[in-house]
């Protein structure tokens, strides 16, 4: 199975029935739209407009600086499937619109690495040390480091730090 089948299978896992997702760098936002429920919103954002946009009104523009459109704690789920400029991805976004006990998943694949392009920018290593270091950084725990697939959660005690 390509590398983009593997992402989507597994993105699939990680979405429950009801619940909402974020698609960064969505493109045309096609890619999940198969997904969208009575009780599962599936929204996507990228930098700008792609010709063949499916589905605008689940489409949000991205602002060129890296905020997120949408609001703090409003996604059970984020995506990003690489290509996407690193520069505007910032990983302290995505963990201010997750929820506690949200989940990130990104793919990286070779050739083409969206994580690979960040550590070359903050100069890191490959180990998976590393990526738990970037991931605390933005206040996420690293999940899960596959070949293809890097998996960050936000933790449920951030409510309490939220709340208080």
């Amino acid at each position: 199975m390509a590398v983009l089948g593997v992402f989507r299978e597994f993105v699939e896992q990680q979405l429950s029935d009801e619940g909402s997702m974020l698609d960064i760098g969505c493109g045309s936002n096609a890619q999940f739209a198969h997904l969208r429920a009575f009780d599962r919103v599936i929204w996507g954002t990228d930098i700008q407009y792609h010709p063949q946009l499916i589905d605008p009104q689940w489409f949000r523009i991205m602002s060129p600086n890296g905020t997120i459109p949408f609001g703090d704690m409003q996604f059970d789920l984020v995506t990003a499937v690489a290509p996407f400029d690193p520069q505007t991805l910032k990983l302290s976004e995505i963990q201010r619109v997750l929820r506690p006990g949200g989940v990130f998943v990104t793919q990286s694949p070779i050739g083409n690495p969206l994580l690979h392009t960040i550590r070359r920018c903050l100069k890191l290593d490959r180990r998976k040390s590393t990526f738990a270091t970037l991931a605390k950084s933005a206040g996420l725990e690293l999940v899960e480091l596959r070949s293809a697939i890097i998996v960050m959660k936000r933790p449920m005690e951030m409510a309490t730090l939220l709340a208080a």
